[in-house]
Protein backbone atom coordinates (compact mmCIF):
# COMPACT_ATOMS: atom_id res chain seq x y z
CA UNK A 1 0.00 0.00 0.00
CA UNK A 2 0.96 3.71 -0.91
CA UNK A 3 2.51 5.53 2.49
CA UNK A 4 0.09 8.62 1.08
CA UNK A 5 -2.84 5.54 1.69
CA UNK A 6 -2.06 5.40 5.11
CA UNK A 7 -1.79 8.98 6.06
CA UNK A 8 -4.96 10.42 4.37
CA UNK A 9 -7.12 7.11 5.59
CA UNK A 10 -5.62 7.61 9.49
CA UNK A 11 -6.18 11.42 8.92
CA UNK A 12 -9.87 10.51 8.26
CA UNK A 13 -10.80 7.76 10.56
CA UNK A 14 -8.42 9.32 13.42
CA UNK A 15 -10.58 12.46 13.28
CA UNK A 16 -13.58 11.00 14.24
CA UNK A 17 -12.06 9.39 17.20
CA UNK A 18 -11.32 12.93 18.32
CA UNK A 19 -14.85 14.16 18.55
CA UNK A 20 -15.90 12.39 21.78
CA UNK A 21 -18.11 9.24 20.30
CA UNK A 22 -20.18 7.72 21.98
CA UNK A 23 -18.78 4.21 22.93
CA UNK A 24 -20.43 2.06 20.21
CA UNK A 25 -19.05 4.34 17.64
CA UNK A 26 -15.95 4.18 19.20
CA UNK A 27 -15.66 0.59 18.60
CA UNK A 28 -16.38 1.24 15.29
CA UNK A 29 -13.47 3.47 14.92
CA UNK A 30 -11.26 0.84 16.79
CA UNK A 31 -11.92 -1.21 14.56
CA UNK A 32 -11.02 0.50 11.11
CA UNK A 33 -7.67 2.00 13.18
CA UNK A 34 -7.15 -1.97 13.54
CA UNK A 35 -7.87 -2.45 9.50
CA UNK A 36 -5.33 0.61 8.69
CA UNK A 37 -2.56 -1.04 10.41
CA UNK A 38 -3.57 -4.57 8.95
CA UNK A 39 -3.94 -5.76 12.62
CA UNK A 40 -6.33 -7.88 14.10
CA UNK A 41 -7.51 -7.86 17.47
CA UNK A 42 -5.63 -10.61 18.31
CA UNK A 43 -2.38 -9.56 17.18
CA UNK A 44 -2.86 -6.36 18.70
CA UNK A 45 -3.33 -8.15 21.73
CA UNK A 46 -0.43 -10.33 21.26
CA UNK A 47 1.65 -7.22 20.20
CA UNK A 48 0.68 -4.76 22.97
CA UNK A 49 0.99 -7.52 25.52
CA UNK A 50 -2.93 -7.33 26.54
CA UNK A 51 -5.22 -10.27 27.29
CA UNK A 52 -7.42 -10.58 24.02
CA UNK A 53 -10.52 -10.47 25.99
CA UNK A 54 -9.60 -7.37 26.95
CA UNK A 55 -9.30 -5.93 23.42
CA UNK A 56 -11.97 -7.86 22.81
CA UNK A 57 -14.74 -6.16 24.88
CA UNK A 58 -13.50 -2.68 23.69
CA UNK A 59 -15.81 -0.32 22.70
CA UNK A 60 -18.64 -2.72 24.51
CA UNK A 61 -20.91 -1.43 27.43
CA UNK A 62 -19.36 0.36 30.01
CA UNK A 63 -15.81 -0.62 28.21
CA UNK A 64 -14.39 2.69 26.63
CA UNK A 65 -11.12 2.02 24.27
CA UNK A 66 -8.54 3.31 25.90
CA UNK A 67 -7.34 6.81 24.94
CA UNK A 68 -3.46 5.35 24.34
CA UNK A 69 -4.65 3.24 21.39
CA UNK A 70 -5.16 5.71 19.11
CA UNK A 71 -1.29 7.12 18.88
CA UNK A 72 -0.20 3.49 19.70
CA UNK A 73 -1.93 2.59 16.07
CA UNK A 74 -0.77 5.83 14.33
CA UNK A 75 2.98 5.19 15.58
CA UNK A 76 2.65 1.74 14.74
CA UNK A 77 1.21 2.53 11.08
CA UNK A 78 4.38 4.53 10.84
CA UNK A 79 6.60 2.76 11.85
CA UNK A 80 5.36 0.01 9.66
CA UNK A 81 5.65 2.30 6.42
CA UNK A 82 9.12 3.66 7.36
CA UNK A 83 10.54 -0.14 7.26
CA UNK A 84 8.59 -0.98 3.96
CA UNK A 85 10.52 2.42 2.67
CA UNK A 86 13.78 1.63 4.51
CA UNK A 87 13.04 -2.05 2.31
CA UNK A 88 12.85 -0.14 -0.40
CA UNK A 89 16.05 2.41 0.17
CA UNK A 90 18.20 -0.16 1.55
CA UNK A 91 17.79 -3.40 0.69
CA UNK A 92 19.76 -6.52 2.27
Amino acid sequence: MPIIHYSLNLDIITSSITKGLHMEEDKVVFNKLLGSAELNKKEFAELTGLHYGSVANWGGKDKPVPSWVQSWIENYIKAKTLDSVRGVICPK
